[in-house]
């Protein structure tokens, strides 16, 4: 029972899997783990949520072999069938096989999951295993010698060395993006962004994408944000002299916390893990963001649409006249959101933000050519942190590095490489932070420096 995903993505066999078809799982909720020789006999071990008669002649009717079945919860089941399945590094390779230079005509009205085009087939396998491998974005790249496609994951931009198709069929999927997206087919000199959902079992991906004109035809990208389970604030492990900082500030509910990092540095994770420990203690809790990634059923959230007036400056006023106590601010921009967002920080509200900064020293730069001096930074931040996300050495894999361990007298680990982190020797990522708490010594040296 103590089984995660990633424990049955890593037991399940490619040789089990091909004895039952990716809509059969599904539809009866059972992940082929592999096969195993018995009395003379195959079995196949089976993970399911219940162990039934039925069920176990189904396998075997759909499989020709005995069955052997363990049981634990659905939700992992059907998490891992997809990643499994739709994860397969195989299925990627079929995709470029398979997708023909000659497409129909492009049509106004698409069902996302229909097949009934090998465009459409190939956007959606890709992306199907793009959600798999937990990429955070896909790049489509026109080049002279073809299509190209890279994933970024774990922070590191994968790519495949051959060309996947020409760019004539990179053109018609291009135009099946801005159909799902609901962009100008025609426009193709433009830079053009949009978004879509995605549906998979366990959740709905939400699709942002851009689309840019290059010499050799247009390139996109699309950045997959997957509704993420908030963690909690230990789970975060930040150092202990943060920790309690940080729980000061909360103490005391005034104030700016400034988080900054590049995209996709965990900047959201770490913001809700922080404002969850505001929970159930009385207080209005309110979020604007670009979009909300962290679905909450504690906290007011509101993402920014500016094609319908909602922007930040905008949603920022209005929420302050909605008597708010703690507000989660996804980023601040523009002098606009800078200067309201600092006036309510030191006017008894406690706000959370990020700033677009390589480290904790630039934030003060980046809001300072937002509008604000350090005056004005001084009395409202309390904490700021810079943040990013490093990999982590796989666990089924690393090893003892022997000299560096004799070396520096302690524990040391080098990678190796397995099946579980497709032979990288890195599977994940870990938290690295450095902080400023804005003690009356710092405001000090910041107030001579305004000077």
């Amino acid at each position: 029972q103590g089984l995660r995903v990633e424990d049955l993505v890593f037991c399940s066999s490619q040789e089990a899997r091909e004895l039952i078809p990716y809509e059969k799982a599904m539809e009866y909720k059972i992940l082929p783990l592999g096969l195993l020789e018995l009395e003379k006999e195959t079995y196949i071990s089976i993970a399911a949520a219940n162990e039934s008669a039925d069920l176990i002649s189904t396998i075997r009717f759909i499989t020709g072999k005995r069955v052997k079945i363990i049981t634990t919860k659905e939700e992992l089941i059907l998490s891992a069938i997809f990643k499994t399945y739709k994860g397969d590094d195989k299925s990627l390779i079929k995709l470029s096989e398979n997708i023909q230079a000659t497409l129909p005509a492009e049509s106004p009205k698409i069902d996302f999951r229909s097949h009934a085009n090998n465009a459409l087939s190939f956007l959606t396998q890709l992306i199907d295993y793009a959600v798999a491998k937990e990429a955070s974005d896909i790049h489509l790249i026109p080049l002279r010698q073809g299509a190209f496609v890279k994933l970024r994951i774990d922070g590191k931009l994968l790519d495949h060395e051959e060309a996947f198709a020409d760019l004539q069929i990179l053109a018609q999927i291009i135009t099946r993006i801005k159909v799902l997206s609901n962009l100008e087919t025609s426009n193709k000199h433009k830079p053009q962004e949009g978004r879509f959902t995605i549906p998979t079992p366990s959740k709905e991906v939400d699709a942002r994408v851009s689309i840019m004109p290059t010499i050799h035809g247009e390139k996109a990208v699309i950045r997959l944000i997957a509704p993420q389970k908030t963690i909690s604030f230990n789970e975060l492990g930040l150092p202990t002299a943060l920790s309690q900082n940080l729980q000061k500030v909360l103490k005391n509910q005034a104030g700016a916390i400034i988080l900054s990092g590049p995209t996709g540095s965990g900047k959201s994770s770490s913001l809700y893990a922080i404002m969850h420990e505001l929970v159930n203690t009385g207080l209005s809790l309110v979020s604007i963001e670009d979009p909300v990634e962290h679905i909450s059923n504690h906290i007011s959230q509101t993402s920014i649409d500016p094609k319908k007036g909602l922007d930040y400056p905008t949603c920022l006023r209005t929420v302050l006249r909605q008597d708010p106590d703690v507000i989660l601010l996804g980023e601040i921009r523009d002098e606009d959101s800078a200067k309201t967002a600092f006036d309510c920080a030191t006017t008894g509200h406690l706000l959370l933000t990020t700033v677009h900064a390589k480290d904790v020293f630039e934030v003060f730069l980046r809001l300072n050519r937002l509008g604000l001096d350090n005056f004005t930074i001084r009395q409202a931040a309390k904490i700021i942190i810079s943040q990013r996300l490093i990999p982590k050495l796989c666990s089924r894999c690393k090893v003892i590095d022997l000299v560096n361990t004799n070396k520096l007298r302690t524990t040391i680990y080098k990678s190796t490489g397995c099946a579980a982190c497709d032979y990288s020797g890195y599977h994940g990522r870990t938290l690295l932070v450095e902080s400023l708490y804005l003690d009356n010594q710092i405001k000090e040296l910041l107030c001579k420096e305004s000077e």
